[in-house]
């Protein structure tokens, strides 16, 4: 992928083009003669919404970034459609001109045709020049049609050699990597918008460069060009999303894309609820950066650093709320979340509910799970019914409630404009999550991973992480925790690597 700008200008002096030239007509005195080129320049026009998909055939494409970008242009460029190399030629012409391109389509009988002479129409075209031996003009209009020669190219002496307008103020366009895209990029800039083309999928949270892009140009109105935008129902929230300019480590702001994450596990000042607590922050900031360091060494992914953060704690007393969870105020966590995000890590809070539904818990924390860098774990070891108590019985939740749960976090990531978040699953029984083939999976905003949480013999993990393979919902992630006092033995970052199949994207430490 590569950022474009605006092609060097072809035109040089007088009306040469490409190194032929028809010098200007002089009177007496060495005054021009009325022979002049007298032709005001195009006037361009802001699109009309916040962002525009270009898409269809590619003549379709083309008159419709002419229809969005120009109020009217006394020159056109006309090119075939399907013929890459007149198409080149003409966007050549077009951009160094500052006018629209537009293509003829294959057939007279097309009724692309009545669409183009419209179009001509519409711009008010006086003189429209035509490359390639099939770009036949519609037949009527008030235009001048005058055939260009793309190997001696040579404008008629009434065409100006400059008629570029305003550019098209606070507007970026991105395009796919496709021919059929030429024409309706050369005509976006040659209007002055600047451009930047994304891989052939569209997927804009896969293109380090497209987002750096828009958080530059931070665009008032966005042009996607390209047939792969059509169906891109999410393009708006990932416009939204990129603007931001926050990416992962190694780029892009894909959760799982070749990433592996490495994580502490517990939670700040306290030593017997995971590895996390045994050090202060700037401690347990430099563990962890070790700990990755370690797996990095091992892999050519990229791996980051991690805290899982439990923010809400399984309590034997029912607290004044009656829940049996402790909960941490989102002010005591911020330190170490908002340190760990100036460290380029990830964070991950834990809610442990108790009596209480993850919902009621995580909106709790939604100020926290704003920052781009924050996702959510529901640990339904933890969620008990109205009758239960901790460590007497081992609580589950529904797939329902982890729905309710990833809905509301899709709304908040889309409404947000925030990148796509993790959302992990604990389990290390099959009860812990009943109906879990019914988990929605489907929100683009939220990538969902489970995580195996089983801990003492490792035959013993190995065999919890196949029977929870079993039925999973397709497309998940996979976690595997190790316990530094728990395991017999725990696994080095080798063995967890190379021992673990599939490789979990996910590895906490408690």
């Amino acid at each position: 992928m590569r950022t474009r700008g605006l092609l060097l200008p072809a035109i040089t002096l007088g009306v040469c083009l490409m190194g032929a030239c028809t010098p200007p007509q002089t009177g007496e005195g060495g005054e021009e003669s009325a022979s002049e080129p007298t032709m005001g320049p195009a006037h361009t026009r802001e699109p009309g919404q916040e962002l525009t998909v270009i898409a269809g055939a590619e003549e379709d494409m083309a008159r419709d970034m002419s229809a969005t970008l120009f109020e009217n242009s006394p020159i056109a460029v006309l090119a075939p459609a399907g013929d890459v190399d007149s198409q080149q030629v003409a966007a050549e012409v077009a951009t160094s001109l500052g006018v629209p391109v537009l293509l003829a389509p294959a057939s007279k009988e097309d009724s692309a045709t009545g669409a183009l002479a419209e179009e001509l129409d519409r711009l008010g075209v006086e003189t429209l020049l035509t490359i390639g031996e099939a770009a036949q003009a519609p037949e009527s209009g008030e235009w001048e049609t005058t055939p260009l020669d793309p190997d001696a190219l040579e404008l008629p002496a009434e065409v100006p050699s400059d008629l570029h307008g305003e550019p098209v103020p606070d507007t970026a366009a991105l395009i796919t990597d496709s021919p059929e895209n030429a024409a309706a990029t050369a005509t976006a800039e040659a209007a002055g918008v600047p451009t930047v083309e994304v891989g052939e999928e569209a997927n804009l949270q896969a293109s380090s460069e497209a987002i750096k892009f828009l958080q530059e140009q931070d665009p008032a109105a966005v042009l996607a060009v390209g047939g792969e935008f059509a169906d891109a129902t999410e393009l708006d929230w990932q416009v939204r999303a990129a603007r931001t300019g926050y990416e992962l480590p190694g780029g892009g702001q894909q959760i799982f894309d070749s990433r592996h994450y490495v994580a502490l596990y517990g939670t700040p000042g306290s030593t017997e609820l995971g590895v996390l607590g045994h050090d202060d922050l700037e401690g347990a900031l430099a563990r962890v950066h070790d700990l990755s360091a370690e797996y990095q060494d091992l892999t050519k992914e990229e791996v980051v650093p991690a805290f899982e953060i439990i923010a809400t704690i399984a309590s034997d007393q029912a607290g004044d709320d009656g829940d049996f969870s402790s909960e941490r105020s989102p002010e005591q966590l911020l330190p170490w979340v908002e340190r760990a995000g100036e460290e380029g890590m990830v964070v991950i809070l834990d809610l442990q509910p108790g009596r209480t539904d993850f919902l009621t818990q995580a909106k709790e924390y939604e100020e926290v799970l704003k920052l781009p860098h924050v996702g959510l774990a529901l640990d339904p070891e933890w969620r008990l019914k109205p009758d239960e108590e901790h460590l007497r019985q081992i609580g589950s939740v529904s797939s329902e409630e982890i729905n309710e749960v990833s809905e509301w976090l899709a709304g908040l990531v889309n409404e947000e404009g925030l990148p796509p978040k993790m959302l992990v699953l604990h389990q290390f029984r099959t009860s812990m999550i009943t109906d879990r083939e019914d988990v929605e999976v489907s929100h683009p905003e939220v990538e969902v991973l489970i995580h195996a949480d089983g801990q003492g013999s490792q035959s013993e993990k190995q065999a919890t992480w196949r029977a929870l393979h079993v039925d999973a919902p397709e497309g998940v992630a996979w976690g595997w925790k190790n316990f530094y006092e728990k395991d017999s033995p725990m696994l080095t970052p080798e063995q967890t690597l190379s021992e673990v199949d599939p490789v979990p994207e996910l590895i906490t430490y408690q």
